[in-house]
């Protein structure tokens, strides 16, 4: 087999939350960014991400969420609105992605289960710099599930 012949993957991980973010693996490279703030910021982050990663199959999946019980409504908008912004996004650059709920790729990862959220976002933060060391410094509470989406990604498509 020569070089010509291996396929070339882009898997990419979305966080939707307002401060989450936006990971993207190939066999090059790992870059993770914090959302952007507005859409055409988020569509900006995943064009220059495509632009560099030319020719290749992308595999992606964004984190379904889904309001809970005495959740607010400003932060109910936000999480719709801001999940429907990459689906949108995703579906103008042709990218096939799959929903991906929070129990389904954490339990895949291995996260402790009866951790208080704010311990368990300390832990999946560790988690993903222990996978990517290199990459200590972008991995923040706000990226650190992007990571692992992505890693879930590329586990699930490989």
């Amino acid at each position: 087999m020569n070089r010509g012949d291996i396929k070339s993957y882009l898997y990419i991980g979305i966080d939707t939350g307002k401060g989450g973010g936006i990971c993207l693996i190939s066999e090059s490279r790992v870059s993770i960014y914090k959302c952007g703030k507005s859409i055409h910021d988020m569509s900006d982050q995943l064009r220059i991400a495509l632009e560099l990663s030319r020719d290749v199959d992308v595999y992606c999946c964004i984190e379904k969420n889904h309001s809970w019980s005495g959740q607010g409504v400003k932060s109910t908008w936000t999480f719709g609105h801001n999940s429907g912004a990459w689906e949108g996004i995703l579906s103008a650059y042709n990218i096939p992605y799959e929903l991906v709920t929070p129990q389904k790729w954490m339990r895949w990862v291995g996260v402790p289960t009866k951790m208080e959220k704010r311990e368990r976002k300390n832990w999946l933060k560790d988690e993903a710099i222990r996978r990517y060391p290199h990459y200590k410094k972008l991995i923040t509470l706000a990226t650190a599930d992007a990571v692992l989406i992505a890693t879930y990604a590329r586990d699930r498509y490989r």
